[in-house]
């Protein structure tokens, strides 16, 4: 039991960066969109600003993300020496 619970720390520590990257940007897509229909839908002001804000909070989420990711991810490219990475390079690409 004890020999899972470790497991299950260390897999969260260790998390791939380029995953999270990957994440961070398929949730900032859906939060485009979205804020896409609503503004498409919007008939007022406090409408349209629930979109902006929607969008504005995505953005911010995506920025805070990339800032803390960046610093892992630039030592995995620095690491692999030649070459990119696979799975920064899927991610990038959306």
């Amino acid at each position: 039991m004890l020999f899972i619970a470790c497991g299950l720390v260390g897999s969260t520590v260790l998390s791939d960066p380029c995953d999270d990257y990957g994440q961070a940007v398929d949730k900032y897509i859906q939060a485009i969109r979205q804020s896409s229909e609503k503004l498409d839908q919007a008939t007022g002001a406090h409408q349209f600003a629930d979109a902006l804000n929607l969008f504005t909070s995505a953005t911010e989420e995506l920025t805070t993300t990339l800032h803390q990711l960046g610093p892992q991810v630039t030592t995995l490219y620095q690491s692999r020496g030649v070459g990119s990475l696979p799975a920064c390079d899927r991610a990038q690409r959306g």
